[in-house]
């Protein structure tokens, strides 16, 4: 015990009483908090010139110390200097003090991010002021560690202090100390205590002149540029105005500093910096001047050396480093993801340190996540919690007595509801013989039994595979043939007409039977909870948690295999970007079939503690309804396709949609004419957000600080990176030039199930091929087509039928179009299918062609036209093209 008056364990419980409020309190704060302005050093202090000074001297402090030994952090104002000396010296226990309940964490800070259990075994944390004396013993300390502090606080007694407390054979190192032998260039105030170095040199000679140990003063700045190993140089007449004291046991002659070499740790997450801004539409790293000009100002030297390095053009690999060091992913955890050894990531890794965007410092788990806080003020979870079961275990956290759930019929679930439902009918799963990593078919409308049902699924480490209501019995059974699944959920109707999840056990022969029937029964009887060693076991990130079958609205369905962290990140972004908020009531009336159905309905509510609605898809077939229906269940944000607000943008009666305060629409090109009527009625912005369920959904989007551009506009990359790639897989220089469409991002699909084959076409170079075509313009996506989409006319001219559809609706009288081309006997030709806005006949389309001719080039325009009252769709609500063409080849015929 190194304080000189030992606290009883029942006074130190009582202050630990009064000092910290509730955790998740705090936890709440930050989450509101997030993307707004925080304190740049703490995100910079990795980088810091200041801190990388001291990394040269790391192997002479290491030289004098024993296993046991004590060390001393003095001014641990962000956790990060203690955590880095706890890293750098796991044999010594590091003491780190702080003033008190200030500054960037406090207690409560301290309390939550770097509790005992959460941070470093060999650290402990200390709340006191060093102006009032260090409380320690005499020699108790085998090296302190004083950042910022000589020139803090009053040199004596501090300096006394220090010696008094260091052991005879000790090092003492001051880094970042203010000195008068300049002046900075452009002056900016510094403060605190300013000497000259040679001023310093004769006070510490002074005050060691009994002492066997010498002080050496040396320049920061070229500690910091630091390239080859040299023997110690006093530069106490250095011509910079910042220096570090260094007080060690030895002559100059065998003191050798050395140059920081950036190694792989392989349970370390990479650091990146905080001072820059990524071009996630061409892999390019620059200066972020907004959050960097006054950091930079007042740190000239660290501003030189990124004006050398930056702008950085990330190559593929980096790119794919980069975004994983976005989810808190270890080296390893790195490696994994790209299937590749550690060593195959050096080079890269290396030059991404040496363009000052990432370092690896031993600071353990917990403090690489309070540093990536820092630098997004954003809690990202460590990624192996990115999965539902570690939602599920903080479910309280967020809920306690709050709704989780609106039912349709008006029945409500709170937290304990849900808790005690989805436990019993996992059990009872279980008991079915469902286990981790086996398939459930589900054919399910949006209802509350059905979302509990999936939860429990998830809950029993298994996969759901959910499917449309209106797929044919006999597809369902070829798909439970190719599936094998454990249970088939499905809607049976009760005598209400109401849906009524059945359950059927298809490896057993346990009879079906109804999940509502044993809901009341279930609620209230404390169900067997799930602990969390069952849980770490269940859920695993990168394991499947669904199968998502595609539209098939330019083809056959496909049945893509995603993880719980795509679905995680996925939600993730969309909280983000949209402010997803615990007072929120989020509804998604799209099946479960979807990709948005599942992960909007299922995942996203858990990441921000919104309450979740499920209200019967009919309701949003009519605008009045569902207006009825956001006024009912206090429905704030809303999650549709565009063909909902088409509905809404033809109403010509005032809509009161109560609540609602948002719309977030995907699905299918939204036209800029329809959205902007829609906000209009409704008095509440829409948002648009473009992915594919390959792509685990939102990879771009329209952010609210946002203006489209063009109906084509599908805004820029959402936790993703694009880039554009010709016919032959190089990637496009030129941004304006059309391109094939390729994502990279962590939340990518796994596979296609069952085929290999076509799993590997998907992937180019790791990059999911998106089969659209697009361009870019100033920054925003311009999506062209889908690649099968487009043909070539008889005259070799490409036609993009997106850019045709566009036009077609751009007239007063149009309200949708669909286009496609076909290849006959005579050459290729195009057909257009038109929706006016009122019943129009073959005398509206020879007034019509002249204005299309107008404006679209010869070789664009339609060949055949078809005035149409509805356009066949798919589930998502996208025109089913591959219809469209059936529908061609019955005319032909």
């Amino acid at each position: 015990m190194l304080c000189v008056e030992k606290p009883t364990l029942d006074f130190l419980q009582q202050l630990e009483a009064r000092l910290l409020p509730r955790l998740q309190t705090y936890g709440d704060v930050l989450r509101s908090a997030a993307g707004k302005s925080y304190d740049s050093y703490a995100s910079f202090q990795p980088f810091n010139e200041s801190t990388r000074a001291l990394f040269p001297l790391f192997d002479e402090i290491k030289k004098y110390l024993k296993p046991g030994d004590i060390i001393l952090d003095t001014w641990c104002r962000t956790g990060f200097s203690g955590a880095l000396l706890a890293g750098l010296f796991p044999e010594q226990q590091v003491i780190s003090m702080w003033e008190g309940n200030l500054g960037v964490l406090g207690y409560e800070g301290y309390a939550y991010w770097l509790s005992k259990e959460n941070r470093l075994s060999n650290w402990d944390i200390i709340f006191a002021d060093p102006s009032r004396g260090l409380p320690f013993k005499d020699k108790s300390f085998a090296f302190i560690h004083a950042l910022d502090s000589l020139h803090r606080y009053t040199l004596q007694p501090f300096l006394s202090d220090c010696l008094r407390t260091v052991s005879d054979s000790g090092t003492i190192i001051f880094p970042h100390i203010h000195l008068s032998n300049s002046q900075p260039d452009p002056f900016f105030e510094r403060g605190g205590l300013q000497l000259h170095g040679e001023s310093y040199k004769a006070y510490f000679a002074k005050v060691l002149q009994k002492d066997h140990r010498i002080a050496y003063v040396m320049s920061e700045k070229a500690l910091f540029n630091l390239e080859q190993p040299t023997a110690l140089i006093d530069q106490a007449n250095t011509s910079h105005y910042n220096g570090l004291v260094a007080i060690f046991n030895q002559s100059p002659a065998e003191i050798v500093v050395k140059p920081w070499s950036n190694a792989l740790i392989e349970n370390e997450r990479p650091i990146r910096q905080s001072l820059v801004q990524v071009d996630k539409t061409n892999g390019t790293i620059s200066i972020n001047n907004e959050r960097a000009f006054e950091l930079l100002r007042r740190h000239p030297c660290y501003a030189e050396r990124l004006e050398q390095v930056l702008p950085h053009q990330l190559t593929s690999l980096q790119i794919k480093i980069w975004t994983w060091a976005e989810t808190g992913a270890t080296w390893q955890d790195i490696a994994d993801r790209l299937k590749m050894d550690l060593d195959q990531l050096k080079s890269e890794a290396d030059a991404l340190y040496k363009s000052e965007l990432l370092i690896t410092l031993p600071i353990g788990e917990q403090m690489g996540q309070l540093q990536a806080f820092y630098a997004d003020r954003f809690i990202m979870p460590r990624l192996n919690d990115q999965c539902f079961a570690h939602l599920w275990s903080r479910l309280e956290n967020h809920y306690r007595d709050r709704e989780v759930l609106r039912s349709d019929d008006g029945s409500v679930f709170y937290f304990g509801d849900v808790k005690d439902v989805v436990c019993a009918m996992a059990r009872l799963f279980q008991s079915l013989g469902l286990s981790k990593g086996q398939y459930v078919l589900m054919q399910s409308q949006c209802h509350a039994e059905a979302v509990l049902a999936v939860w429990a699924v998830w809950l029993c480490g298994a996969v759901i595979a959910p499917v449309d209501p209106l797929m044919p019995r006999g597809d369902v059974e070829q798909l439970i043939d190719r599936l094998q699944p454990t249970l088939f959920l499905d809607d049976m109707r009760d005598e209400s007409g109401v849906p009524a999840m059945r359950c059927l056990p298809l490896l057993t022969d346990t009879s079906s039977f109804f999940i509502g029937d044993r809901l009341s029964e279930w609620i209230g009887n404390g169900s067997e909870a799930f602990p969390d060693d069952e849980l770490n076991e269940i859920g695993a990130e990168n394991k499947a948690a669904a199968v998502i079958f595609t539209s098939g609205s330019t083809g056959k369905p496909k049945a893509v295999v995603l993880s719980h962290g795509a679905l995680f990140r996925g939600s993730l972004a969309l909280t983000s970007t949209y402010g997803i908020q615990k007072s929120d009531v989020l509804c998604c009336p799209g099946g479960l079939h979807t990709m948005s159905g599942l992960r909007n309905t299922c995942l996203l509510p858990f990441l921000s503690g919104a309450t979740l609605a499920t209200v019967d898809s009919a309701q949003f077939s009519h605008p009045t309804t569902a207006a009825a229906a956001c006024r009912q269940h206090g429905i704030s944000v809303l999650s549709v396709v565009p063909a909902f607000l088409n509905l809404v943008a033809a109403v010509r009666s005032p809509l009161a949609f109560g609540p609602l305060r948002q719309i977030l629409c995907t699905g299918n090109v939204l036209r800029l004419e329809i959205q902007k009527a829609a906000e209009t009625k409704l008095g509440v912005p829409v948002y648009s957000y473009y992915g594919l369920t390959e792509t685990g959904g939102v990879c771009l989007a329209i952010k609210p600080e946002m203006e489209r551009t063009c109906d084509a506009d599908i805004g820029v990359p959402v936790n993703a990176h694009l880039r554009l790639v010709d016919d032959d897989g190089d990637v496009i220089d030129d941004p304006k030039t059309i391109g094939h469409l390729e994502i990279y991002s962590n939340q990518l699909m796994l596979e296609y199930f069952d085929d290999t084959e076509a799993s590997a076409k998907k992937f180019h170079d790791g990059w999911l091929r998106t089969g659209d075509l697009a361009r870019i313009e100033n920054g925003h996506c311009i999506l062209i087509g889908r690649t099968d989409d487009m043909f070539k006319t008889r005259h070799g001219v490409a036609v993009y039928p997106a850019v045709i559809e566009e036009v077609l609706c751009a007239h007063e009288d149009v309200s949708e179009a669909a286009v496609i081309g076909e290849m006959t006997l005579t050459g290729p030709r195009l057909h257009a299918w038109i929706i006016t806005k009122s019943l129009q006949t073959e005398d509206w389309l020879t007034r019509f062609k002249p204005w299309l001719s107008a404006r679209l080039n010869i070789h664009f325009c339609p060949d055949e036209f078809h005035l149409v009252e509805s356009l066949p769709r798919v589930a998502n609500g996208k025109i089913a093209k591959v219809a469209l063409r059936k529908e061609l080849m019955e005319i032909e015929e």
